[in-house]
């Protein structure tokens, strides 16, 4: 089972790479494929837990924060516009 992301993220990114310019477009805000594959492999695994399959929850856990590094990388140029430290 531990695995499993290094099969899913991959998948997931090459597909959301492929539809980007097709979404792009449509969205106010720029849209990462490496953080929309993490995030939807870690929503994946939560709700496999819930149903009682056996998913270590640090797994869970280390790719949530790599969905905050993204969104605290993102969030960057905001803060400096906003002058919050």
């Amino acid at each position: 089972m531990e695995l499993l992301p290094l099969i899913i993220i991959p998948v997931l990114y090459v597909f959301v790479a492929f539809m980007k310019p097709y979404f792009q477009p449509k969205t106010p805000f720029n849209i990462c494929a490496i953080c929309i594959a993490v995030s939807i492999t870690w929503l994946i695994f939560l709700v496999m837990w819930l149903f009682g399959v056996d998913i270590s929850l640090i797994s869970i856990g280390i790719l949530m924060g790599m969905s905050i590094i993204g969104i605290m990388y993102k969030l960057e140029n905001l803060y400096k516009r906003k002058k919050i430290q």
